[in-house]
């Protein structure tokens, strides 16, 4: 595709759920890196997971069969995903009264959805993805800015 045919529309959700997890660290089960990885691979032509416009087209030229597919690539490596400050009874409002345990113990949230603090003092760049290029990256990828 031409520069004319991309959207960053993807990239800016997946910046907007960066700034989620950012701000609410333990209500995710992965890590930033399930993001970056994602982002990647949006433009990689590695997977042909995005490729083509939709999902009839992928089906239309059989891309399932003819490209490894990123979900199965994620899902092999869901390890190096995952989020080690993740807790399933995290509550945005900080009410535990608003949690309940299901029969196997796992905590199930039933307070409020989690809100973005859009003030530009709680907000990230998201370095891990933004500076991937740059020298310094892995200085920016442990960084708050």
């Amino acid at each position: 595709q031409g520069d004319d045919q991309r959207s960053p529309i993807f990239i800016q959700w997946l910046d907007c759920v960066y700034q989620l997890w950012h701000q609410h660290p333990c209500a995710f089960e992965f890590d930033a890196s399930l993001l970056t990885c994602l982002a990647e691979h949006v433009y990689s032509c590695q997977f042909g997971t995005f490729l083509l416009d939709s999902h009839k087209e992928r089906e239309d030229f059989h891309i399932s069969r003819r490209t490894p597919s990123l979900w199965r690539h994620i899902l092999d490596r869901t390890d190096s995903f995952a989020n080690p400050f993740y807790n399933p009874a995290y509550s945005a409002t900080g009410d535990d009264a608003q949690h309940t345990t299901a029969g196997d113990g796992v905590g199930v949230g039933l307070g409020e959805p989690l809100r973005i603090h859009a003030s530009l003092p709680c907000m990230r760049v998201w370095g891990q993805y933004w500076f991937r290029y740059h020298p310094l990256h892995e200085f920016y990828e442990h960084r708050s800015l």
